[in-house]
């Protein structure tokens, strides 16, 4: 933007300017929020003598024009901005009706707040979806983001990101709502049936999440008294009722704004909720709104268009007009070519949802239409088990997927890159399947507007709402078994995704099918609270619930967020939700145990650790969960912290346990430790005094006696015997180094595993071990170990468990995927399995795997080098990474990263590599060559 032609050439008048305009405003004993209107330049949501400043400064070149000082959107900044920042402040607002009209509606797609107490914009799609998605059964997400975490382990508090964010935006988006109509309110445009509409919506979605909440008509909530859950709830059952005359007819509003239908859907919405909201259930008002959403002229969408079911028909970038639009009651309308030049808006609607759930190998299979691969969220197990027998086959991409789980709604993508619909990681995309029911794709094979950003409209609300509503109620009104009406409503759902119909269907039947229908649209926490199923609920579990990975009950206090230090400091009339103050701990230690089993085995873990348990009394009033630190002494007086929990109880594996005890004794050597140990445990919760515990523990045999030294491999060469170690697998806690890999030729001679301890050393029976893997039929078993008729290379897993004198050995055989990665692929970038960078399989058993020419020169040192992995099921790449230094192969191992020299823990600086080059490697020796 450039400075305009009136720009104060006179400083004399500029002077006076300032003088007048100061003199004006001071005269005004108020400033007007302007969230919802121009004239707030610097963006602290109030229109005052700090933006008139920041004009002034610029008409006299003191200060670099902005986007935002263009009040007028003319182009320039001049003396008209000035002025209509002045109206506004006097309240004599410039905007026209239809302008504030649609300035309430953009909200639903754009934050009208931003970097005001937190440093997010996230408008309705993505701040709901995020709180009412990773805190359940349904979705997790594997970015780092600050609070992120916490949501997808239950373990959220008041303070967290996300949540304050929520309550921020929802108070703007119902400000801008509420100066709209104290403005327009009988503007003969109709239109504030509509914006009350979009008010009680976002009320309802602040009762939903916070329960008693600050609610007012005038002006903003982050200020106004607060009401009851149940009065809050009332207030949006008044509005929805008293304008439902006034909204169109069904199907008769633009899309994106409501009508009738959308009244009757909230409603129906709100009271199935009633018993939640307010104390008593309404379950015939439900029925009846449901049942006029059914009769209106909406209606399910059951046709196919050309490969597209129904169900896809919904979700793609054409549902305005592919015949999903008669599905839809209300809208958020999408267009990404809108959004091209936009640099914040298009990240809160359906490109998020699309661009989070791929990864550029799922977008290979099945084309996303954007080219924004995010890897983000993907489902946790309980999703998929909903459609699917079983989470450890590949059925393919979401096509081939929702065929073999016999329903359309199954749109997972299965690939052999990911193992299991489970997630052991967290933070790894590739666990847990994607769930790609979002696509930028039309359905008419016409190009989308935009490759970047999407143009698929968001259901807020859609037909089968009302179809899963009349279900509900009619098994909560029938001793929570569905009648022949209830199932008729279910399988009409069914019906459509091609899925087996129902021939009976309890509650917990029909809150299934809720997540069948709705998964990942962003209302998965509001249905498990009405069900029962989210705090409270020992019997209903998922993984990662309440920070454990097989899940854990939380209290039902967490079925409503905390509102953040800021919120009730701004406004003395808000009260903190239970169980959120932070200076009201949950749990208080009172003794300390310790507890070995027979040798250091337990069985309760299926290893060999060591535990230590302490008794503790809760308090059911409280979400925060305690954080204990726990410090470990050998003398009673020198403490050095071990780790924090959650849990009342910390395990240890002996290596680490082994490691701490001679750390802190700093004895002249590992061999000067004595067999029985005296240890000395301080367990404290943070900011409170410390329980101290005192026992004994064998520490030094047993350690010895159980920890493997090294898993090696026996190959049996005629007339030679070779044996190498096999590889672990990298993983951040060298207690968890039981995982080891090779590759390797297995022909009729057989190889075998030999395992070294500290006191002794041992062939592992074959007959004993169990086998595993995609290749495991043409691996056989006997005196030679294990072998092949039909000579081949295997990619060989091992993972050892030694149990109370016993070794316990799984193996897996697979196919031997090697691959290049990063700057040398064709692509360039950092993604697994990437296609045209496979290594080609030798037929021999001194072949040679030989990569793809590298794509572009790398030059190594400190910078990016050449990289190669093998591909194992379950681990990122870089666990398995290997690279040839001085015509050896260098073994990543438990090194760290490339970059750093053996003897500083690394495995080697990154190797140069020119474009047309190639890697050769010869496993059978351990040798390759770039050349």
């Amino acid at each position: 933007m450039r400075n305009a032609d009136k720009s104060l050439q006179s400083y004399p008048y500029a002077i006076w300017l300032k003088r007048m305009v100061a003199l004006m405003l001071c005269c005004m004993a108020f400033h007007f929020d302007a969230a919802a209107i121009n004239g707030d330049v610097n963006g602290d949501n109030v229109t005052d003598i700090d933006d008139v400043n920041i004009i002034i400064n610029i008409m006299l070149h003191k200060a670099d024009a902005t986007a935002a000082a263009d009040v007028d959107g003319s182009g320039v900044v001049d003396i008209d901005d000035l002025n209509q920042i002045i109206n506004v402040m006097l309240h004599k607002d410039v905007d026209t009706e239809e302008v504030r009209y649609e300035q309430c509606y953009r909200t639903l797609k754009e934050s009208p707040i931003k970097n005001r107490h937190t440093s997010m914009d996230y408008a309705w799609l993505r701040s709901v979806w995020t709180l009412n998605e990773l805190t359940t059964d349904e979705a997790i997400c594997a970015w780092r983001d600050d609070g992120m975490e916490e949501l997808c382990k239950d373990i959220w508090n008041a303070e967290n990101p996300f949540t304050a964010h929520l309550f921020d935006y929802l108070c703007a988006c119902i400000e801008v709502c509420n100066d709209y109509l104290r403005d327009f309110k009988d503007n003969e445009s109709g239109h504030s049936a509509e914006v009350r509409w979009l008010r009680a919506w976002y009320y309802l979605g602040m009762l939903d999440a916070f329960g008693d909440i600050p609610l007012t008509e005038q002006g903003s909530p982050l200020i106004a008294p607060q009401v009851s859950r149940r009065e809050a709830y009332d207030f949006v059952v008044r509005e929805l009722l008293d304008i439902e005359p006034q909204l169109a007819e069904p199907k008769h509003a633009s899309n994106g704004y409501p009508d009738r239908a959308a009244a009757w859907m909230l409603l129906a919405r709100i009271y199935l909720n009633a018993e939640i909201y307010a104390g008593e259930s309404q379950w015939d008002k439900a029925a009846y709104y449901a049942q006029r959403v059914v009769d209106s002229p909406y209606h399910l969408c059951t046709t196919s268009v050309e490969d597209c079911t129904p169900f896809q028909l919904l979700f793609m970038a054409d549902n305005d007009s592919n015949g999903a639009q008669d599905e839809m009651v209300m809208t958020i309308p999408y267009d990404g070519n809108e959004y091209a030049a936009d640099a914040a808006a298009p990240w809160n609607g359906t490109t998020f949802l699309v661009a989070s759930t791929y990864d550029h190998e799922a977008n290979a299979d099945y084309l996303s239409g954007i080219n924004q691969c995010w890897m983000g969220n993907r489902t946790r197990i309980q999703l998929p088990l909903r459609f699917l027998s079983s989470i450890y086959v590949s059925y393919g991409n979401p096509q081939a997927t929702s065929v073999a789980a016999g329903d359309n709604r199954a749109l997972f993508d299965t690939n052999t890159n990911r193992v299991s619909g489970g997630v052991y990681d967290i933070n790894s995309f590739k666990q847990g399947y994607a769930y790609l029911k979002f696509r930028n794709i039309r359905s008419d094979g016409a190009l989308p507007s935009s490759n970047e950003f999407c143009d698929i409209d968001y259901p807020l609300m859609r037909v089968a709402e009302a179809y899963l509503t009349l279900a509900e109620v009619d098994a909560r009104q029938h001793g929570g078994q569905c009648t022949s009406q209830g199932l008729q409503s279910l399988n009409a759902l069914r019906t459509r995704a091609a899925a087996q119909p129902l021939d009976s269907a309890s509650l917990g039947v029909v809150l299934d099918e809720w997540s069948r229908e709705f998964a990942f649209e962003g209302r998965r926490r509001t249905d498990l609270v009405r069900h029962g199923c989210f705090g409270g609920d020992a019997s209903f579990n998922w993984e990662w619930k309440g920070y454990t990975h097989w899940g854990k009950d939380f209290s039902t206090l967490r079925n409503v967020f905390g509102y953040p230090a800021w919120a009730l400091e701004a406004n003395s009339q808000l009260k903190q939700n239970p169980g959120y103050d932070p200076n009201v701990w949950t749990v208080v230690p009172e003794t300390v145990n310790i507890y070995t089993s027979q040798d250091g085995y337990d069985p309760t873990r299926n290893g060999l650790y060591f535990t230590i348990r302490w008794d503790a009394q809760t308090i059911e009033r409280n979400v925060m969960a305690p954080i204990y630190v726990v410090e470990m002494s050998v003398n009673g007086e020198t403490y050095v912290p071990i780790d924090t929990t959650y849990e009342s109880e910390m395990t240890i594996h002996y290596s680490k346990l082994y490691g701490l005890v001679n750390e802190l004794a700093k004895w002249d050597s590992p061999e000067a430790m004595p067999e029985v140990v005296p240890l000395y445990f301080r367990i404290s919760l943070l900011g409170l005094n410390h329980v101290s515990g005192e026992g004994t523990v064998r520490v030094k045999s047993i350690y010895q006696k159980w920890h493997p030294i090294a898993l090696r491999l026996i190959e049996n060469r005629s007339p030679s015997i070779i044996e190498r170690d096999m590889v672990p697998v990298f993983q951040y806690d060298e207690n968890e180094l039981d995982v080891y890999w090779r590759l390797v030729y297995v022909d009729d001679n057989g190889v075998r595993l030999h395992l070294a301890t500290l006191l002794d050393d041992y062939v592992i029976d074959a007959a004993d071990v169990t086998l595993g893997g995609e290749l495991a039929d043409g691996i056989s078993v006997d005196s030679r170990g294990f072998y092949s008729v039909v000579p081949r290379w295997y990619l060989m897993v091992a993972s050892v468990d030694r149990k109370q004198g016993e070794v316990v050995c799984s193996v897996q055989f697979n196919q031997p995927q090697v691959w290049l990665m990063g700057p040398v692929t064709q692509q360039g970038d950092w993604n697994e399995l990437e296609e045209g960078s496979q290594f080609s399989v030798p037929t021999t058993a001194d072949g040679e795997f030989v990569s793809p020419p590298f794509a572009r020169s790398v030059p190594g040192g400190d910078g990016d080098g050449v990289r190669a992995y093998v591909k194992i099921p379950g681990y990122d790449w870089w666990k398995s990474e290997f690279m040839v230094y001085n015509d050896t192969i260098a073994y990543r191992g438990k090194a760290w990263d490339q970059n750093s020299p053996v003897s500083e823990g690394g495995f080697g600086y990154r190797v140069p590599g020119k474009a047309g080059q190639r890697l050769y490697f010869n496993f059978s020796n351990d040798t390759g060559r770039i050349e």
